[in-house]
């Protein structure tokens, strides 16, 4: 069985004097942070369908695409703006976390009237309506949403690679892997040549020490935590030199920190 875990608010995670005063229903409010790469139609039809008075919209385009054809489809809608730190963003990849925080970090500076971020997929869809979500957050003002399951699960044991090689990004469809799967000619000169180099011990480590979790990248932050979350990112430059070269970084990122 997976283990789901809710997170209530980490107390003093961001000073007190750096975040916005919220009336009690303004708790509900949110910002819907939406990544696209497709289907501008799609995105126009799941923007149409979260309308409400007590939220507003952030759209995240993949760099690989125009985005001229989202910013039409949507163009009808008076709450909607484009994140405009834009990255290439291949799947699994570290230029995704960076797609992740640019959103963050632009709705913490433009957006201080809503009261928590929700990440989604363009292809998701709400299955309950607006009055359901709004009531929601309502009755949980504090609170974070994730799921994460622990690596020492035995069924996650599969994913450690995942973890503990190493991962080159070259292209948007070319991705190299050290230690290598099989042992073609090709592989070996490859791995031969990245252990003599010396610079990839392997496994590869964690060196911040924290415990690391699998997890979905389709969280729910409340704009405390994600001041937190971008400090942390300030302070902590380690992680830039693990994550970039772990394979679906988004799904243990915000679990790590």
């Amino acid at each position: 069985m997976y283990e789901l875990g809710v997170f209530k608010l980490i107390p003093n995670l961001a000073p007190e004097s750096t975040l916005p005063i919220y009336s009690a229903m303004a708790t509900s409010s949110c910002t819907y942070l939406i990544f696209a790469h497709k289907n501008p139609e799609q995105l126009k039809r799941l923007v149409e369908r979260l309308q409400a008075d007590y939220c507003n919209f952030l759209i995240s385009i993949d760099k690989s695409v125009d985005r001229t054809a989202f910013e039409k489809a949507v163009s009808s809608f008076p709450n909607v703006n484009f994140v405009q730190e834009r990255y290439v963003s291949q799947w699994g990849s570290y230029a995704f976390i960076k797609s992740n925080l640019a959103g963050i970090k632009q709705w913490l500076e433009t957006n201080p009237e809503t009261h928590r971020i929700v990440l989604l997929s363009a292809q998701d869809y709400p299955l309950v309506s607006n009055d359901v979500l709004r009531k929601f957050w309502f009755e949980h003002p504090e609170m974070n949403f994730l799921s994460y399951y622990s690596f020492e699960q035995p069924h996650l044991q599969q994913h450690l690679s995942r973890y503990n090689r190493y991962y080159f990004f070259l292209t948007k469809k070319l991705i190299i892997k050290y230690p290598s799967d099989g042992q073609t000619l090709l592989n070996r000169v490859k791995d031969t040549v990245l252990k003599a180099s010396g610079q990839f011990p392997l496994p590869n480590s964690n060196p911040l020490g924290y415990p690391l979790y699998f997890g979905s990248n389709w969280v729910r932050l409340t704009r405390k935590t994600c001041l937190y979350l971008i400090d942390f990112c300030k302070k902590i430059r380690l992680w830039k030199n693990t994550f970039p070269m772990l394979y679906v970084q988004t799904r243990h990122f915000t679990k790590l920190s």
